[in-house]
């Protein structure tokens, strides 16, 4: 009985010496691993490149199928505009933006949104918005087919629990770094609430019959920016 004992410590003894080598690696892989996921998700890329790989869906988040991505086949997008699809109109709102002036999503009909949630705090919010400010320049600045509008949910004395802050101090951001794209005030949250926005920057995709197109959730690329944006201009041709 001592003798089997002996030969079964030794033997898994010698075994876990011989392996050894190849727990060291793979311990030292995950924790690299780990390392990058975390560095990529400080970062945004993490969240923003899952969200267009996975996240680009139509309508609702809790309840509607993923939709491809944008992805180019022989010079042309592949054919997930012409698959049947849910239509869901669009939540309509009236917001004034940083200049005073009101904006009602319905009056877009006929153009493309490009519909931006954000805040002040959120590092790949700002990232975004400087590629945002460059389109809504490269379209137009919202005179023709394709209007930027950016959503903000200021903090209030009547709503201390929004998002950011209060609406003077995202007066001073919105100024200091020079976006002068329309950026609406969501003073309530209601508009934040009825699009099911649990995470910034989240981007909706309204087509030209007022519907939700898709979303994406995490920060994009300008060059991700300008398919979904060709995607949904395609998508009502």
């Amino acid at each position: 009985m001592l003798k089997h004992f002996s030969f079964t410590r030794d033997w898994v003894s010698g075994f876990l010496k011989s392996m050894r080598t190849y727990f060291w690696y793979t311990v030292n892989a995950v924790g690299i691993l780990l390392i990058i996921i975390e560095v990529l998700t400080i970062m945004g890329w993490e969240s923003g490149t899952l969200g267009y790989i996975n996240s680009l869906r139509i309508g609702r988040p809790e309840s509607t199928p993923v939709m491809e991505g944008a992805k180019e086949e022989k010079g042309n997008f592949n054919d997930i505009n012409r698959k049947k699809k849910p239509v869901i109109p669009a939540y309509d709102f009236t917001l004034t933006d940083q200049y005073g002036k009101e904006h009602t999503l319905s009056d877009y009909k006929g153009q493309v949104v490009f519909l931006n949630f954000w805040a002040s705090w959120c590092p790949p919010c700002k990232d975004e918005m400087s590629y945002i400010e460059e389109l809504y320049k490269e379209y137009n600045k919202n005179k023709e087919k394709v209007v930027f509008l950016g959503i903000a949910n200021p903090k209030s004395e009547e709503n201390p629990s929004n998002q950011d802050e209060k609406r003077e101090l995202l007066m001073d951001f919105i100024g200091n770094n020079g976006y002068t794209f329309p950026i609406l005030f969501d003073e309530t949250g209601e508009i934040l609430n009825n699009y099911y926005i649990s995470a910034f920057p989240t981007t909706f995709m309204i087509d030209r019959k007022g519907n939700v197109f898709g979303y994406v959730s995490g920060m994009m690329t300008k060059e991700i920016m300008k398919k979904i944006i060709d995607q949904t201009l395609l998508s009502t041709e």
